[in-house]
């Protein structure tokens, strides 16, 4: 039955990478149905498991066709909608918009009973379960397309979120929130939390987390201190949290029961109890959010107690692949999320290590675990996060007992105080507030303080290849079964590749290799040649989110950029510079990169650690065949704050060059043109300014004509770039286009030659069923630019 689940699980794992799903769905089914027949002809062992196979293959298939098909139409897309509904959970107040899910009741046909993501730029107070009417704007969900990023549209579509978009006006509460619903019970709990404990400190970000599943007052720096210290699965609801509810429970309920005498002569009070703390369990689930990680410790609770309830004694690992066909069945896309392989590598770790029915030593029970943890955590950290801490196994022995057994306990009890008194709940939360915020300390002191210990805190981990990954897998597995010491030592041979940093393989030699990434309104562009790399722009940032944080660190890490040469701002404008902090924290004081700055306004940033020069026309360097000049500004009465003071760099390869010519207009254009004339001439242009209407003059495109221009604007962005006559203007001299909107990550690879380079799309490299490519707002506006792109 173990195989039979497990093979099902593959099934389901499988169709991630289906491409046509109702083939994949037909095949699915037929295979299962003929191995059917043949399992009832001839008995086998591998037949059962085939037919799971087949049958997991065909619901992923069959789920995502569902899914697809209930998202916005693209006729809807842009119009204004006039919709009622309900505010689904506790809505995100951040900067510069709230946003929330809304389930819609009334209005078209197409969207009742569905949920819509929404952002508000006004002044609106909205509640979780309050029902509003409001005019909307919509757009099927579309996120940001790089290697290593957080893929949104994945996740939009495990959600069950048809449409995104934002409130255009028109908005009215139609009936207030009913505190029996969970959305408003949820939203009720978090603001009578809120109001016990001091605003903004680090207790009212870390509690709401802990408790409520609420993680939107953790900033970017906290984030970043739990990431380098190993513990950032203490501070979100995970299976700890729901076992240590369902533990509580069940003691406190076969307390209690053994006082009623008449029940416990009928049934006996451990199955009652059993039963109760799996109610608790799931209440506490569901009013956290109902997430991966309680999901999978719900499911994994609710089996042992079945097993004791039917007196049955049911095994560990049936137990383990039963959570996991759950969980994949409720969501079949749940291996794009990072911590659906966390949760259950942590977990399959722990079952091959701890020492069930049988004499055991403190450190069996306690320390080993930790350890046995963090191998089996290498490969998916290494995989998704591009890091590991070192100094994991030893916070965690310390960090593991204080917030788990005694920080969330003791917060839960005085949430339920602060229901009955809050202003006693406010005095008590005092010593818990400080305590938490000497942890707090002493993680930072630890990781960031001590010079031995933060050498450890972040380690950076180089690209791993496929089979790289599969050797790592192999020695974690040897080194966590129960095996003798001489078949443990096979494990040191096979992590001999990965354990030393070794450079990181070029896969382009002697070649310029340019990625723009896809950063949504905003331009972030990598150029290299033989491991040397410079970075041009740092797309946008908004409040605590940033684009460089989300999307180009990860890409990054990806790729195998481990350090940068030098980092070019062409100007100060957010979409261009709102990353600077954050690439420039993600490198020692050692490792900083050479910034090139188009001003010496550097709008409030602490630079005093950076070595950094203005850039200026004349400025030049080479990489060995590649040569780099900047082209603009010139004189300093030349410079200013504006789109014209922007940095443009020219990279010349042999016979090929790219022109990057930041936000400049029709003056700095025209300007150009009458200094450099021919010498403009490159292979791929950066559209000015993302396409808008105040660039891409006639004279510079016919002066530079390029073979490809590259439009960086973000998906049905409110500016309305590229501007429909700019990218005509391109087509009429024969320039093929290509936008990040729908392509995502665009590279080209210079040789040198005299031939066009070819455009990789990293939607069509990378292809999956839930991301949409060419079929999209681009061939649909620019139906002939769609062709030459293609």
């Amino acid at each position: 039955m173990r195989a039979t689940l497990a093979a099902y699980c593959a099934g389901v794992l499988a169709g991630t990478f289906s491409q046509n799903l109702l083939l994949v769905a037909c095949l699915g089914l037929a295979t299962a149905g003929l191995l059917a027949v043949y399992h009832s002809w001839r008995q086998s062992r591998l037949s059962l498991p085939a037919i799971a196979f087949g049958l997991g293959l065909s619901y992923h298939a069959l789920w995502a066709m569902f899914a697809l098909a209930a998202q916005l139409s693209d006729e809807l897309a842009g119009e204004d909608l006039t919709v009622r509904g309900v505010i689904a959970d506790v809505p995100i107040i951040a900067e510069p918009a709230t946003r929330f899910l809304f389930r819609v009741t009334e209005g078209h046909a197409d969207l009742v009973g569905r949920k819509i993501q929404l952002s508000d730029y006004g002044e609106l107070e909205f509640v979780a379960g309050q029902h509003w009417q409001m005019q909307v704007r919509l757009r099927r969900p579309h996120g940001l397309a790089n290697p290593g990023g957080r893929d949104s549209e994945a996740w939009t579509l495990q959600q069950g979120i048809v449409a995104v978009g934002y409130v255009r006006g028109g908005a009215f509460v139609v009936q207030s929130a009913r505190r029996a619903g969970l959305a408003s019970t949820r939203n009720w709990l978090h603001n009578r939390l809120l109001a016990m404990l001091e605003p903004e400190s680090v207790t009212a970000a870390i509690l709401p987390a802990l408790l409520l599943g609420i993680d939107s007052g953790i900033s970017r720096d906290l984030d970043q201190l739990f990431a380098d210290t190993g513990t950032s699965h203490l501070f979100v609801i995970s299976g700890l949290h729901v076992g240590l509810i369902a533990g509580c429970f069940y003691l406190l309920f076969n307390k209690l029961l053994r006082w009623v005498s008449w029940l416990s002569t009928r049934m006996p009070v451990q199955r009652l109890a059993g039963a109760g703390s799996v109610l608790a369990a799931l209440g506490y689930a569901l009013v956290s959010g109902f997430d991966l990680p309680a999901q999978r410790a719900l499911v994994m609770i609710a089996a042992f107690i079945a097993g004791n309830l039917f007196a049955r004694s049911v095994n560990i690992w049936f137990r383990y692949w039963a959570a996991l066909a759950v969980v994949l069945t409720l969501n079949p896309l749940a291996a794009m999320n990072a911590g659906f392989w966390f949760s259950f590598v942590a977990v399959a770790a722990l079952l091959l290590t701890l020492p069930f029915g049988r004499q055991h030593s403190t450190w069996q029970v306690y320390a080993k675990p930790q350890f046995s943890i963090f191998l089996a955590m290498l490969v998916p950290m290494a995989h998704w996060m591009g890091q590991v801490s070192l100094l994991a196994p030893l916070v965690n022995l310390v960090a593991i007992p204080f917030i788990g057994l005694f920080v969330v306990p003791a917060a839960f009890a005085l949430l339920v105080i602060g229901l009955i008194s809050p202003g006693l709940a406010s005095y008590l939360f005092i010593p818990l507030s400080i305590l938490l915020k000497i942890f707090i300390q002493g993680l930072q002191w630890i990781a960031y303080e001590l010079p031995f210990l933060s050498a450890f805190a972040q380690a950076s981990l180089p690209a791993l290849s496929f089979g790289e990954s599969l050797l790592m897998a192999v020695a974690c597995v040897l080194l966590l079964l129960p095996l003798p010491l001489r078949w443990r030592w096979l494990a040191v041979p096979l992590l001999l590749p990965v354990l030393f940093v070794r450079p990181v393989h070029d896969h382009y030699p002697d070649k310029l290799v340019v990625r723009v990434f896809d950063v949504g309104q905003g331009l972030s562009l990598l150029i290299s040649f033989n491991n040397r790399h410079l970075l041009y722009d740092t797309g946008p940032s908004s409040g605590d989110y940033s684009v460089a944080d989300s999307a180009l660190r990860p890409a990054l890490r990806k790729l195998g950029v481990l350090n940068l040469e030098r980092l070019v701002v062409s100007h100060w404008d957010n979409d261009h510079a709102g990353g600077v902090r954050v690439i420039t924290q993600s490198f020692s004081a050692a490792q900083q990169p050479l910034l090139m700055l188009s001003s010496s306004a550097s709008q409030g940033l602490d630079l005093n650690q950076i070595d950094e020069r203005l850039c200026g026309a004349g400025t030049s360097w080479r990489w060995q065949k590649a040569e780099f000049r900047i082209l603009h500004p010139g004189q300093e009465d030349e410079r200013g704050e504006g789109n014209d003071s922007s940095c443009v760099l020219q990279v010349r390869m042999g016979q090929q060059a790219l022109l990057v010519p930041g936000d400049i207009g029709r003056r700095v254009e025209r300007e150009l043109v009458l200094r450099y004339g021919e010498a403009l001439n490159s292979t791929i242009l950066i559209a000015p300014h993302h396409g808008s209407q105040t660039s891409s003059s006639y004279p510079l495109l016919k002066t530079v004509a390029p073979g490809w221009v590259v439009f960086s604007a973000g998906a049905s962005n409110s500016f309305g770039h590229p501007a429909p006559a700019v990218v005509e203007r391109y087509l009429s001299v024969g320039v093929r286009p290509v936008s990040t909107a729908n392509s995502g990550m665009i590279t080209f690879v210079l040789d040198g030659g005299t031939e066009l380079p070819a455009a990789a799309r990293f939607r069509s490299e990378s292809r999956r069923y839930w991301r949409r490519s060419q079929n999209d707002y681009w061939c649909r506006y620019y139906d002939q630019a769609c062709k030459m792109a293609l």
